[in-house]
């Protein structure tokens, strides 16, 4: 089953075991998503400096797509990387009553 969603720009991670799975494109263990994109993107792209990094991920570059059973559309392009999380399973089944406890938190708020 595929539970992966996609993580919010200011969510956290905190990479496991980093050394194990460490890339160029990613130089520290715990990081914004937002920051892992930006660098994903300068690593692929090149210079951090360059603009052209920005027209990637923001304005988008010009291009033709040439999609099956079409024509040559023109339009813009623009590179998104995304990080997507899947939860381990839960070690205990929730309780009927966390629903509850939910609500009573949020009155006392």
């Amino acid at each position: 089953m595929n539970n992966f969603k996609e993580l919010n720009s200011k969510d956290v991670v905190a990479l496991n075991n980093f050394d194990a799975f460490r890339v160029n494109a990613i130089t520290q263990q715990m990081l914004k998503v937002e920051q892992f994109q930006e660098q994903a993107i300068k690593y692929i792209i090149g210079n951090s400096i360059d603009q052209r990094v920005e027209k990637w991920q923001k304005e988008g570059v010009r291009c033709e797509v040439l999609q099956p059973g079409g024509d040559w559309q023109r339009g813009k392009v623009r590179m998104k990387i995304t990080l997507e999380f899947c939860p381990d399973e839960p070690k205990q089944p929730p309780s009927p009553l966390d629903d509850i406890r939910k609500q009573m938190k949020e009155t006392e708020n």
